[in-house]
């Protein structure tokens, strides 16, 4: 039984009706491992407008280089735990220090069963596009079910575990199944990276976006982590459009990866970004991503504040800008 449904034409709109809901019904209180949550069971987001993916109104704000670097890191397949620690230094805290994350994503979806099957699914709608057999597992029972006394394998089990991937008019819905979700911490990034890779994908399909569902079993929040929400703040719309077909996209998304690895690795930053600059030539919604990505390493490495305006000045998405200052400046 679904507890309660929420839809709109926007996550800020979705976004805002769940954090109203959170502060006007009354919630179960439940224990966890991290501490107590307030959690509704079996809740359902329907979002009609996938592109208009970003949470604006959350304080404090997302940051727009972590999804990101998320989104690259998955496609990339990688579960270097190194790689993506560099774009958020806080993920050791909450799934575990590892030198490979046992539940990366892109690994699981790429590797782990001994195929892609993100590019299966590809494949599989290409050919039969009414087909309702496509789906993508990340979840692994073999190491990721409780084993001994009901304690968790590892610190780093995957609360994604199941997309659903269908065309209909023309159009690729997604339907994302999620074993556990964080309204505050979790649930804006994973709504920007999996309706990301929907759109993607519906560019190599040649066709466009339907609505994006996601489906919480248990959407909560932990107590000592609530954040405040601000539904009267002006929202910005998204104006880039990530569907490119698939010779592209996978040149682009290899070419980012690499990316974010030097970026991660190197200490001065300032000469490869430039080199870089001047030598890739993007489409400009993945120059506005580069931009973001570039902008992140630049205030952590480097004092070159004509760079940073640089980038900031070429970064053609008032959204991501605007974003961007406003995480950087939570963090000051």
């Amino acid at each position: 039984m679904v507890s309660i449904y929420y839809s709109g034409n926007s996550m800020n709109e979705i976004y805002s009706n769940i954090n109203n809901d959170f502060n006007d019904r009354e919630m179960n209180i439940t224990s966890s491992r991290n501490g107590d949550t307030v959690e509704r069971l079996h809740s359902v987001l329907s979002l009609s407008n996938p592109r208009q993916r970003w949470t604006t109104i959350r304080t404090p704000a997302i940051s727009p280089a972590l999804s990101f670097a998320e989104l690259i890191y998955l496609l990339s397949g990688s579960d270097e735990a190194s790689i993506i620690n560099a774009w958020n230094p806080l993920l050791p805290k909450y799934q575990g220090k590892y030198s490979k994350y046992p539940g990366a994503y892109g690994n699981r979806l790429k590797n782990t069963f001994g195929f892609d099957q993100i590019k299966c699914a590809y494949e599989a709608l290409l050919y039969e596009s009414n087909s309702r057999q496509v789906l993508l597992d990340i979840w692994n029972p073999e190491i990721d079910l409780p084993k001994e006394h009901g304690k968790p394998n590892n610190k780093d089990i995957p609360c994604n575990v199941i997309s659903m991937l269908k065309i209909r008019n023309d159009r690729l819905y997604w339907s994302q199944i999620m074993r556990s979700n964080d309204l505050y911490l979790g649930l804006p990034y994973d709504v920007l990276l999996f309706s990301s890779l929907q759109e993607i994908m519906a560019g190599w399909l040649n066709i466009d976006v339907g609505n994006y569902t996601h489906y919480c079993d248990s959407l909560h929040y932990y107590i000592s982590n609530k954040m405040s929400v601000d539904a009267t703040k002006m929202a910005l719309f998204n104006t880039d459009d990530l569907r490119l077909e698939k010779t592209q996209s996978d040149e682009v998304f290899s070419e980012l990866f690499a990316i974010i690895c030097e970026l991660g690795n190197l200490e001065n930053i300032d000469k490869y970004i430039k080199e870089k600059l001047e030598s890739i030539s993007f489409t400009e919604a993945y120059n506005n991503i580069l931009m973001i990505i570039c902008l992140y390493m630049l205030n952590k490495k480097s004092n070159d504040t004509d760079l940073i305006k640089y980038c900031f000045d070429r970064c053609t998405n008032d959204l991501y800008v605007q974003l961007y200052k406003e995480w950087q400046n939570s963090k000051k």
